[in-house]
């Protein structure tokens, strides 16, 4: 019983660590790179559509309440954010300083975006800008089935050697006068 549990308890902690591990792989389905989307933003029509441009400063104006629909999904700026299609997860992607490509963009108010907020839905999780597909059973696919063969192989190996044992000890009675 103590040697289930403890399997058990194994074989879960190793789904958490290959969850862990997969959330940024970048083959994943549903996986979005901060890069698709900047060259996304870096074509004309986009530009036109979401941006006014100043030339004489290059900088990409843009309005607080910014929806940018991209790959199938709804991106805004900081701190606003609409739910769509029955999305429940909310996640954030943070600029930082080495995300030069933002630092032209800005506010009216001359204020630059922080952070970018879009949405997923339960089943998925956020990875990177985009939402990639949980696998919630890999342990009854992967895992168990180990287990299960390696508990079956000892308890098999233990009838074996319970029965050469009893073999042997039959052997020993025969053979003493």
């Amino acid at each position: 019983m103590l040697l289930g549990f403890v399997l058990y308890f194994l074989s879960f902690n190793a789904v958490r660590f290959i969850h862990a591990r997969d959330c940024c792989n970048r083959a994943r389905r549903g996986y979005v790179e901060f890069t698709a989307l900047v060259s996304f933003l870096h074509d004309p029509q986009t530009i036109d559509r979401y941006f006014k441009y100043n030339n004489t400063n290059d900088v990409y104006s843009i309005e607080r309440n910014l929806t940018i629909v991209f790959n199938n999904n709804h991106y805004f700026m900081d701190d606003y954010y609409e739910p769509f299609e029955n999305r429940t997860r909310v996640c954030l992607y943070k600029f930082y300083p080495q995300h030069e490509e933002m630092e032209h963009m800005h506010y009216p108010d001359g204020s630059q975006p922080r952070q970018m907020l879009f949405g997923c839905h339960s089943d998925e999780e956020c990875c990177e800008l985009g939402c990639c597909t949980i696998n919630k059973y890999i342990y009854f696919w992967m895992f168990y089935p180990i287990v299960g063969t390696l508990t079956f192989g000892a308890y098999v190996a233990r009838k074996r050697r319970i029965a050469l044992a009893r073999l042997r000890q039959l052997r020993e009675s025969m053979n003493e006068p």
